[in-house]
């Protein structure tokens, strides 16, 4: 594909896709719950398409209504399968490691004797999911690895648990902690939770759990940082309306940023969890004018970003990448730090995004955890997007800013936005 630079400045008002994390966690909180909940503004994406697919095999009924809702008739805690069954989650890490905790707590509380192999795209095969199989296996699961150890595909098996106390390390991902959450009310007992190697009291995606878990008629007890209490409960159904995906509009933000241009998205507004909204204040700090509206924030771009600053990325390492493109439009160097875990995201993303600026003639120091980048006039160049829709997103903004680019394999964006090159030509 090839991404011609913007000619022009816009001022544009945009409705953007639904929060994958949001859309995920309700969908999966309402198959496991008592009656029928709706989902609206439900992200269409290959991840959000692998969580249906992976819910249906386990024998969830759900029908789409609509342009963008889903109505799904809850399990109330037992899938309605009788016979050992193979699921498929794609590559969606967060629909993967959901998934196993609730498989795990499922077939704890039933009586059923039942074995359900747990598969996964290539991509995953190269993500680990020791932590999360270790923290279940400590707790009496029956899990055996199917391949290679510490990695997909599984063998889940029933088993009754009765644990008291589950320690789980949120140091790879805050998605293996949310995981243990959304699963304990599903076991028979009291259990008291213990995060390590990551403050959960403060982490937007744990919050983000445990909010979503609230929504659908489930309570805990916080007992000091990091310690949770959760009892046995049942998962109700609920009306859930998905904010829109702020790691997606930030894209656009980023864009209206290069191109000193408004834009203005909706369903969005400053008492999110979403993480992505942290990235707003990097982008102000560039220079950017940033509103907060009532149910929408608007964003100005300068006429100049500002540069010469350090930043810790770690909870909004998804827009790690677009800030190094970013960076290469400033008026000084930026440096990103505490990033070293998209390393081994869907592509090594420190890597990737520093290899394709180099090739455009950008000067860029790479590092374990970050990256140095040093701003200057980017070269028209072909860039492999590493089948990495974080890249490719992040790089179609190089192009937007500046002599354009070529992307190879651009249809890796429907990971998460399908319609992502359809939302920029919006703005030519």
């Amino acid at each position: 594909m090839i991404i011609e630079p913007i000619k022009k400045r816009f001022n544009k008002v945009m409705n953007m896709p639904g929060s994958k994390s949001l859309t995920v966690r309700a969908l999966l909180l309402a198959s496991i719950a008592f009656g029928r909940s709706k989902i609206h503004n439900v992200l269409e994406s290959d991840d959000t398409n692998d969580c249906l697919f992976a819910l249906k095999c386990l024998g969830i009924n759900i029908e789409k209504q609509g342009d963008d809702a889903c109505v799904v008739d809850g399990c109330g805690g037992d899938f309605k399968i009788k016979n050992n069954i193979n699921i498929f989650v794609g590559n969606s890490g967060i629909t993967a490691r959901f998934l196993l905790g609730i498989i795990v707590g499922v077939l704890a509380r039933s009586h059923k004797e039942i074995s359900i192999v747990m598969d996964c795209g290539a991509q995953m095969k190269n993500r680990t999911i020791k932590p999360l199989v270790d923290s279940l296996l400590n707790i009496g699961a029956k899990i055996e690895y199917l391949e290679k150890d510490g990695f997909f595909p599984l063998l889940v098996k029933s088993n009754q648990l009765n644990p008291s106390k589950i320690c789980v390390s949120g140091a790879i991902s805050s998605q293996y902690v949310s995981s243990v959450l959304m699963m304990a009310p599903l076991l028979n007992n009291d259990v008291n939770i213990e995060v390590t190697d990551i403050d959960a009291e403060n982490h937007p995606y744990i919050k983000m759990a445990l909010k979503t878990m609230n929504d659908f008629g489930v309570d805990y007890l916080e007992i000091s940082k990091n310690h949770y209490k959760i009892s046995p409960q049942s998962y109700k159904s609920n009306d859930f309306i998905v904010e829109t995906d702020f790691n997606t509009a930030n894209y656009f933000f980023s864009i209206a940023a290069v191109a000193n241009s408004q834009v203005e998205i909706v369903n969005l507004n400053k008492n999110t969890l979403q993480p992505g909204i942290l990235f707003l204040d990097v982008l102000a700090k560039m220079g950017c004018d940033v509103k907060y509206n009532a149910n929408s924030i608007t964003l100005i771009g300068p006429k100049k970003l500002k540069g010469g600053f350090k930043v810790d990325m770690f909870e909004m390492a998804e827009m790690a990448t677009t800030l190094a493109v970013l960076a290469v439009f400033a008026d000084a160097p930026i440096e990103i730090t505490g990033i070293s875990h998209i390393r081994n995201h869907e592509s090594d993303r420190i890597k990737a995004i520093a290899t394709e600026l180099k090739l455009a003639g950008i000067d860029v120091v790479e590092f374990d955890d970050g990256l140095i980048v040093n701003p200057n006039i980017p070269n028209r160049t072909s860039a492999d997007t590493y089948d990495d829709h974080r890249i490719a997103m992040s790089l179609a903004i190089l192009g937007l800013g500046a002599n354009g680019i070529e992307l190879k394999n651009p249809s890796c964006v429907s990971k998460t936005c399908p319609d992502f090159f359809d939302y920029v030509s919006m703005l030519l």
